[in-house]
This record gives C-alpha cells, sequence and structure tokens, in this order.
C-alpha cells in the first residue's frame, strides 16, 4: 500500500497557480481553487489594473494588481461593487420594448431588422455613451463617422468643459494629472478629488504619500469649499465658500501671487477684480485669502486641485480657467493625460463628431437626427428641469438603448438590448500622458451570467462589418469561413502573435509594472501572483476629443449668488445615481454624515436654528420655475456654509412593474429594497437634478450649481422611512493645523 501511494504521488502535478487568461486554460484545477483573472477595472475609465478571482467559475471578489501604475494593488468601492451587477437579478436578459415586453429572441432578425448599418445609413444618428476610449470607442466614431452622426459624451457632472479649459491653457484637450505625492502645499477648489475624482484609487494613493511617504515631511492641504466632503474632511484648513463660488478665491489669489512673483501667464483681465470684490463675493474674508496667496508663496512644490464640476458653477468656464491658470502661475504648467483615447480609428476624429449637452439638443431639434442610440447611460434622469428629456429624444428618431437595467431612458426606447458586464466582457483601454504608457486589455473571467445578453463591443463590431456572427447568428448551411470579417475579440488582438496576445491578458495588458517598496499581498499563494513581463510596444491611440475649440475666456462673469443655493451632490456611494441598484453601494456610508440608504436635504446648522428646523423634521425646497418641491428628512451640522442646500443624487422612480422577468417574478422595484435612495420608501426618490431649471454654461453644459431656493418645514407629508444617520462623527475630536 505504501509503494502504491508513492506510486500516486508521483504520478501527479501540483496544482497550477497563477493570474491566467481565457487563451490557456490551467490543466489541472482542484474544485474551489482560486484562480485570478487579469483584467482593467470597466466601472469609469480611472483604469485600474484589476484581477478577478473566480472559485468554480464564480466571481467572488475583485483584488488590485500591486505593479499596474494607476491601481498601486487597491480597488474603489464602486470596483468591488461590479461583482454585484454581474449576478443582480434584475439584468435585462431579452430583447424588449419600453414597456418591458419582450419582442425578440433571434438575434439575426433582430441585427436585420434594428441593427444593421444599413438603419443608419444617412440618418445623422445621435450616440449617447458616459465615456469614449479603446477600440469600443473607436468603433463609436467609426460607426458616427460613417452615418454622418453625432456622439454626445454624457456624463455627470460632466468632463468635456474641463478639456476645452486644458486646451486653452496647455494646447491639449486632455485631463489634468494631480502628483499629490510630489507636492508639499496643496489647495482643492471645490469637488471631492479622493471621491470623484477622475481616478480616486491613484489619487488616494499619491495623498496617503503627500501625508506620510517616506523619505519627505509630511504635505499640507487646504481646501476651499461650500462643503466638508470627503477631501475636505481630510484636509488641514477648511475655507468656507459661498456655493459656487470657488474662482473667487483662486482669482483673487492669483492677483496677490502674479503682483509678488510676476507671471506672464496670469491673464490681464483678472487683475481688474480687487481683493475686496472677491472676499465679498465668495463670502471669505480677505485677510484669509491673503493667508492663503503667503503659504502658496512659500511652497517648494504647490499643487493647486479642481474637479470637473467647477465648469458647473454659477461662473462655470470662468472658474475652471482661472483655478488651473493659478497652477500654471505657481509652477509653469500643468501637467495632463488623456484616459480615453481610441483606437482602430482611420483619418481621425473630425472637428464637431464630439458634441455637448447643448449640442446635442440643437441635433435633435434640427429635424435630421433619425436614429439615436443610447449605451448604458440614463439620459431622463441626468437632464435638468429646463429640458424635456423625454420630447428631446422623440425627435431623435428609432431610440434604441443598450442596457444592463431597465432605467428611465428604456421606457421611451423602441427597442432596449441586453449588454453584458465588463466582467464577462473583452475589452481594452489606452492611456498616455503624464509619464504613462499604459494599454489595458480586458478579459472575460466568467461565462455570461445571462445567456441572451450580448457584449456591446460585438454588437458593434456586428454593425461595423454587416456580419452578425459575433453575436453567435451564422447562417444556416453556411461554411466553415462563412464570416465576411472579424469578432470584437479579433479586433482588440488585431497583429498581436499567441505568444503577445497569452501575455497581454495574464497580465491585464501591457504597461511597465511598478516597484513597490513593500509588497501589498504578503502571501502570493492566495492572493494574486506577480506579473508576467511586459509584452511590449502599446497601440497608437487617438484622442478623440482634440477636436474641440478651446474654451475662451476673455473677461471675468461677475456672478455669484447670495442666499440658499440648491447643490447636487454627487457622493461616492451612488456618484449621480447609477449605483442605486448595488447592495454594496447603498450600504456604504457617506464619509461625514455617515448616513446610509435614503436621500436628505443638507443644511448648516445655524441655517437650520434660524428657521426652527430640527434633525429628521420633513422640509420641502421649492425651487423657482418648478411645480413640485422637493421632499425628505433635514440633515443639519455644521460642515457647511449657511447658503448651502444640499441634497445627494439618486434615482428617482425605480418602478417597472411591467418589465417582464424582474427579479424573478418576485417583486416590482428593479433596483429591489435597496435602490430607493429616498426619504419615502414607497413613494419615489430624490434627483435634484431633475429639479433644476438650469441654464447652460458657456462650456454648453448645465449650471448645476447657482439656483436659489426656499426651504422650510413640511406639515403635510409623511416621511414613511428616515434615512439611516450617525451623528458620531461629529463627536470625534479633530485636530486642525494652524493656518499661518
Amino acid at each position: 500500500m505504501t509503494g502504491a501511494a508513492v506510486s500516486l504521488t508521483a504520478c501527479q502535478r501540483n496544482v497550477e497557480h497563477g493570474v491566467v487568461s481565457q487563451y490557456a486554460m490551467p490543466e489541472y484545477a482542484l474544485p474551489g481553487q482560486p484562480l485570478y483573472w487579469a483584467t482593467s477595472c470597466g466601472e469609469c475609465y480611472g483604469g485600474c489594473g484589476v484581477a478577478i478571482k473566480t472559485v468554480d467559475g464564480r466571481a467572488i471578489k475583485m483584488e488590485g494588481l500591486p505593479e499596474h501604475p494607476l491601481s498601486f494593488g487597491a480597488v474603489c468601492a464602486r470596483g468591488h461593487s461590479g461583482l454585484q451587477v454581474t449576478y443582480h437579478p434584475s439584468r435585462l436578459n431579452d430583447i424588449q420594448d419600453g414597456a418591458g415586453k419582450v419582442t425578440d429572441r433571434d438575434w439575426g432578425n433582430f441585427f436585420k431588422s434594428t441593427l444593421d448599418k444599413a438603419q443608419l445609413a444617412d440618418k445623422q444618428p445621435l450616440f449617447v455613451t458616459r465615456s469614449l476610449g479603446g477600440t469600443l470607442g473607436g468603433l463609436m466614431v467609426e460607426l458616427a463617422k460613417e452615418a454622418k452622426g453625432k456622439i454626445w459624451v454624457l456624463d455627470y457632472p460632466g468632463r468635456l468643459a474641463e478639456r476645452q479649459v486644458m486646451k486653452a491653457l496647455t494646447g491639449k484637450a486632455e485631463l489634468p494629472f494631480y502628483r499629490f505625492e510630489d507636492a508639499d502645499y496643496a489647495v482643492t477648489f471645490g469637488g471631492d478629488l479622493l471621491a470623484l475624482g477622475h481616478n480616486i484609487v491613484r489619487s488616494g494613493w499619491g495623498y496617503g504619500e503627500f501625508r506620510q511617504g517616506r523619505g519627505r515631511d509630511r504635505g499640507t492641504l487646504v481646501s476651499v469649499s461650500s462643503r466638508i466632503n470627503m477631501t475636505a474632511g481630510n484636509s488641514d484648513r477648511w475655507l468656507a465658500t459661498r456655493p459656487g463660488a470657488e474662482g473667487w478665491v483662486a482669482l483673487a489669489v492669483g492677483n496677490i501671487v502674479a503682483a509678488k512673483k510676476g507671471g506672464a501667464s496670469w491673464p490681464a483681465w483678472a487683475k481688474s477684480i480687487s481683493l475686496e470684490k472677491a472676499a465679498e463675493s465668495s463670502g471669505l474674508d480677505a485677510k484669509l485669502i491673503e493667508r492663503l496667496a503667503a503659504q502658496l508663496l512659500k511652497a517648494k512644490k504647490p499643487l493647486i486641485v479642481a474637479d470637473s464640476d467647477a465648469g458647473n458653477y454659477v461662473n462655470g468656464v470662468d472658474s475652471l480657467y482661472i483655478i488651473h491658470a493659478l497652477q500654471k502661475l505657481l509652477t509653469g504648467s500643468i501637467e495632463t493625460w488623456e484616459p480615453e483615447a481610441v483606437l482602430g480609428v482611420k483619418g481621425g476624429v473630425p472637428k464637431g463628431l464630439i458634441v455637448n449637452t447643448a449640442e446635442a439638443m440643437k441635433h435633435l431639434d434640427s429635424g435630421n437626427c433619425g436614429a439615436t442610440w443610447v449605451f448604458d447611460v440614463d439620459v431622463v434622469s441626468l437632464m435638468p428641469a429646463s429640458i424635456d428629456a423625454k420630447a428631446q429624444l422623440a425627435k431623435g428618431g428609432n431610440l434604441v438603448v443598450f442596457s444592463t437595467f431597465a432605467n428611465d431612458t428604456t421606457k421611451l426606447a423602441k427597442a432596449v438590448v441586453p449588454i453584458l458586464n465588463w466582467i464577462e466582457d473583452f475589452g481594452d483601454q489606452r492611456i498616455t500622458g503624464a509619464g504613462l504608457d499604459v494599454y489595458n486589455v480586458q478579459q472575460p473571467a466568467i461565462r455570461p451570467h445571462w445567456e441572451n445578453a450580448r457584449s456591446l463591443g460585438a454588437i458593434l463590431t456586428a454593425v461595423k462589418l454587416g456580419d452578425p456572427i459575433g453575436l453567435g447568428v451564422i447562417p444556416a448551411g453556411a461554411g466553415e469561413n462563412a464570416s465576411k470579417g472579424k469578432t470584437f475579440r479579433d479586433l482588440i488582438k488585431g497583429d498581436a502573435d499567441d505568444a503577445r496576445w497569452e501575455t497581454l491578458l495574464a497580465r491585464g495588458g501591457a504597461y511597465k509594472a511598478e516597484s513597490l517598496a513593500f509588497d501589498v499581498y504578503k502571501n502570493r499563494v492566495v492572493t494574486p501572483p506577480r506579473l508576467l513581463p511586459d509584452p511590449g510596444k502599446a497601440p497608437a491611440g487617438v484622442n478623440p476629443y482634440e477636436g474641440l475649440e478651446p474654451a475662451t475666456v476673455s473677461q471675468w462673469t461677475d456672478l455669484f449668488v447670495e442666499g440658499p443655493t440648491l447643490v447636487p451632490i454627487a457622493t461616492l456611494a451612488l456618484k449621480d445615481g447609477s449605483l442605486g441598484n448595488r447592495p454594496w453601494m447603498q450600504e456604504l456610508p457617506d464619509p461625514m454624515t455617515t448616513a446610509v440608504w435614503g436621500g436628505y436635504i443638507e443644511m448648516s446648522q445655524r441655517f437650520a436654528d434660524a428657521n426652527g428646523i430640527k434633525r429628521h423634521d420633513v422640509v420641502k425646497v421649492t425651487v423657482e420655475g418648478v411645480d413640485k418641491p422637493i421632499v425628505g428628512p433635514a440633515l443639519p451640522n455644521i460642515s457647511m456654509h449657511d447658503d448651502f442646500i444640499g441634497i445627494p443624487v439618486g434615482m428617482e422612480n425605480p418602478d417597472y412593474s411591467g418589465w417582464s422577468n424582474l427579479n424573478y417574478g418576485m417583486g416590482s422595484k428593479v433596483f429591489g429594497r435597496y435602490g430607493w435612495t429616498n426619504a419615502n420608501y414607497s413613494k419615489g426618490g430624490i434627483n435634484p437634478l431633475t429639479k433644476i431649471p438650469a441654464k447652460m454654461t458657456a462650456g454648453g453644459e448645465p449650471r448645476w450649481v447657482g439656483t436659489k431656493v426656499k426651504v422650510e418645514k413640511d406639515a403635510e407629508n409623511k416621511v414613511e422611512m428616515i434615512t439611516a444617520m450617525d451623528i458620531r462623527v461629529f463627536l470625534l475630536p479633530r485636530e486642525i493645523l494652524p493656518f499661518e
């Protein structure tokens, strides 16, 4: 027996462990053995490298790749919650109409009737997407060019205006790249870089180095904003301004700096604004502005941070311009990066192809738009009260919505097309600038969880090539080589040989691995193993935004709002409300209020006391020009300006009882219990975006901040579910470093 046991043992091979790819599967695997699939997170355009841990074919966890230059082994909460999209019982699985009725289960018929390129020919279609980038973005660009259409990049709070400002200041329509790790004194003007920035994982790592990096002094952070958010809560000093008035402070600081050190880059028109005028308009004491300027002049490596939402303030593009101009004045340059370069585009991206919200409305009004395709974005929930989104979309011909979930926009569609989650799909991303030369490659970590959903990349590839074979459609009697073209996977692979392709998949792309001073994962047997060698040069990409016109700022717009001002709050948990269908995100406490699940109406404690409002009182916010007030529980606290009335952005009407098979027939609420981002559990949610009669900024996007409101206690409405709140955070001691 002993000899037999030895013999059998000798015949065994060790179970393989490594970051694997779909191209070459492990030869041996034990039940319950974890596998790690290197890929790139598809939750946003930040470009984080991750490894998806699977056990017996099911994705169970997300891990960061320590050597990746944009994630350093970390994953944000939103990235982790991508697993809940994959296995969500309310995901769409059938081709349906706007009423939720299944219209077709045959992809061949549907392709011919709705998706064939002939359906777009000469119709000047409007494509709506959250972001461009990679091969998928390249397909959108090529299809729009062929059909003489437009691409509306719709995200909240919006990045197009910031790109236009960057083009005016740097000559490149890219995004600013903030190196906290190199700065000794940083000032943020509005926004929430650590919770909602362009890459919060990279920013969080840089902030950690800024505070306690090895071999350097601790950096100092000052936040200029109307509310203490996650970034301001981590600062050494918070300077409270009126909502949307941060640009006034940057302008006054820049004037002081330019007067003392000179600076040809500082605009001459800015000098006409006096310190006293800026102090009055911002609500910030002039002496504090002078002390802030003095500290920046003393700093060896100052850093000025402006988030994209500054473009939607009262002064809009002017604020963005002057804040970034202050960085250029202090250091002589602004570092930028491009996370959305498109691949496979021939002849570049023509001017006018990418449009902002105002230009998209103009295109719909023209009567020339014969088709509108929406790619996984809820247009209706992101439009202000001043735009009738439903009426506008009705002007755009046949509306086809490609989505993972039902929403207010799918209700209007002629056809709703179920698509795969990024964890189930191929994809790629090209990132350049700021010393980065990164090519991220996504691969399916699991088989598609829903059998009739399809890859968006595969759909657009089929449309581009006029060949639905990538959708699993093979004509009856077709020969072995019947396909006229390639699949989406083939487009990403390009001319890479098998060895390079396998390496790209097994390490999640081509990039220079970071060498960290410590290993994020101490036990590499139960965590992602080390990467394979870099497979070499990344494919060239094209910045699709280079055709944008640079921002023109020739004078300061003398605007500010005094009195109660409505400010929509994009939160770490729900962002623009689109994450409201994820239980993990619903249960993620707001970093400052610790509120979870429900919506609420924030106001300063002094404002509440002056108006007789107490915590959990039902209040109504009346917006001029809007019929129905916003109703919810009051959350007074000391962490905001007295004029600040803040409401987190949530999903307002997540009720799709007419849709087939949602929640397996077990409920009418597509987002389930956790999706109610509101105060009234059974009546609907709070989405302040649709209640703001916003005018357009110079950047062509809604001016979200700048609407005066009336706030009062509401005796008529009864709140059936009080938001889970915890005030213990305000009882904790907090040390504020002296601002000298």
